[in-house]
């Protein structure tokens, strides 16, 4: 299923794993992705895992990057997001989008983490064409000369919203597109948020000159940003992989020791049987996502994705309930693969709609977004 150099990737993050984040975890939760972790991600080339390298990556192949993905969510759904924003959805824009050299610039820091990154997507969220965007000044046009005006405005859901380059897609009239920005973008506060609590989830304000933002597109750019995610499909079916294998087999550990009427949890065949149904299932998701021809095939790595977040959901609440009350508390860790898998369900897609694009591409649609 792997190749040599997919096997040592694998047991390359599993060896960076025990040694930097199984006892950082809680403080990943609590206090977030350390910049020390990040750092190291850097250095081992993780950060920039898939970017080209010749913009500062490492540039692994898709299952390669989609490997490493599954390994990290294992033992920190956190970590292994925040590598998928820098790498799936930040570095796919601007390589799509922007000049080369600026483009080169911008990603060889974020590969080395002397910069980060994030994307407005208040708008993915809501999931409608009409939603709101930014509030941008009435003379903002997507092209001509804006160099006097500003952009203005507010959004409600930032993921890492501190990051020192902002994506958002701007609308006015009948135009609409991607910006690039680096300045003029403040936290106003805090969103509490489920899952993926290692990165901050904020609202901000905008007011940035356009002069300092760059147009990525001038049209479509809701539908580009959409049309990134659903690309990503191939990854996030990893990501949940990775979370359920994690989560079933704290379960299958803890129902060894864990005893109910005298006896160990294990030996009642209604729980075995639940637990090794979802290794089943996980090991032949896993084996024909590897086994995948064709990776960047858009139908089947969305399809593969709808299986796999559907699979963790229920796989991280049987892994639940199996630890009884001590699942909910933070030192099992199983809460936290039970939060991250909703988490991941909702800032990678409305489920519904996932299933609605599948079929629109099963039958030619062009009105599909993918």
């Amino acid at each position: 299923m792997l190749t040599e150099e997919q096997e040592v990737l694998r047991n390359t993050v599993k060896d960076f794993c025990e040694k930097y984040l199984v006892k950082s975890a809680l403080d990943i939760e609590r206090k977030g992705i350390s910049d020390d972790i990040k750092q190291k991600l850097a250095e081992n080339g993780f950060l920039g895992a898939y970017i080209p390298q010749d913009c500062g990556g490492s540039g692994l192949d898709k299952k390669s990057y989609a490997l490493m993905l599954q390994e990290f969510a294992g033992y920190s759904p956190s970590v292994a997001f925040w590598i998928f924003l820098n790498n799936s959805i930040f570095s796919e824009l601007l390589i799509k989008n922007l000049d080369k050299t600026i483009c080169r610039e911008i990603l060889e820091k974020v590969a080395a983490n002397k910069a980060t990154a994030a994307v407005l997507f208040e708008d993915v969220l809501k999931n409608s064409i009409a939603a709101p965007q930014l509030e941008i000044d009435e003379n903002l046009s997507v092209k001509g000369d804006n160099s006097a005006l500003k952009i203005k405005g507010k959004q409600d859901y930032v993921l890492n919203p501190g990051a020192d380059f902002f994506i958002a897609a701007v609308k006015k009239g009948s135009e609409d597109g991607i910006l690039l920005l680096n300045k003029g973008v403040s936290v106003v506060a805090d969103n509490p948020h489920l899952g993926f609590r290692g990165i901050r989830f904020s609202k901000v304000v905008l007011d940035s000159p356009t002069k300092d933002a760059v147009f990525l597109s001038t049209t479509n750019g809701l539908d580009l940003i959409r049309k990134t995610y659903n690309n990503a499909s191939y990854e996030v079916a990893a990501i949940a992989i990775g979370i359920a294998k994690a989560a079933v087999s704290a379960a299958i550990d803890y129902a060894k020791t864990r005893k109910t009427f005298g006896s160990e949890l294990i030996s009642f065949q209604p729980i075995a049987f639940s637990l090794e149904s979802y290794i089943s299932e996980i090991d032949r998701m896993e084996n024909d996502l590897y086994n995948s021809t064709s990776p960047e095939d858009i139908k089947n790595a969305l399809r593969a994705k709808l299986k796999a977040v559907e699979m963790v959901l229920n796989a991280s609440s049987l892994a639940l309930q199996v630890h009884g009350g001590y699942g909910y508390i933070e030192d099992f860790k199983i809460e936290r693969f039970y939060r991250d898998s909703m988490a991941l369900a909702v800032f990678t897609g409305n489920h519904f709609n996932d299933m609605i694009n599948l079929s629109k591409i099963d039958f030619g649609d062009k009105s599909a977004v993918y």
